[in-house]
């Protein structure tokens, strides 16, 4: 599985078209919860501790997409809300940064 962000959705898929169909997120969907989460995170440094990621909820559904793996399905990820950390700075005290999109 991989992903891609164009600026207003994400798009999620993989390499394999076999493997796709028999995700748990791809069966919530087809049987209609289209809500998901979505985790993207990664250590910059060990020495000093540094990591950063995101949090994204959102509503997902199925898609005819040409992505990072070429034309197939690709799960669309609307976002409603993410959290963030590490990536922007933030006032003393936070750790996180709560964005609610539109």
């Amino acid at each position: 599985m991989g992903f891609e962000w164009d600026g207003t959705h994400f798009f999620v898929g993989t390499h394999d078209p076999a493997f796709f169909p028999m995700t748990q997120r791809v069966k919530n969907i087809t049987r209609g919860n289209a809500r998901v989460s979505l985790v993207v995170d990664d250590q910059v440094s060990v020495d000093p501790w540094v990591v950063r990621g995101i949090k994204v909820l959102g509503k997902a559904e199925i898609v005819e997409h040409k992505g990072i793996f070429g034309q197939g399905k690709y799960l669309r990820i609307t976002p409603r809300v993410s959290v963030s950390w590490g990536l922007e700075p933030l006032e003393k005290g936070q750790w996180t940064s709560r964005k609610v999109h539109k």
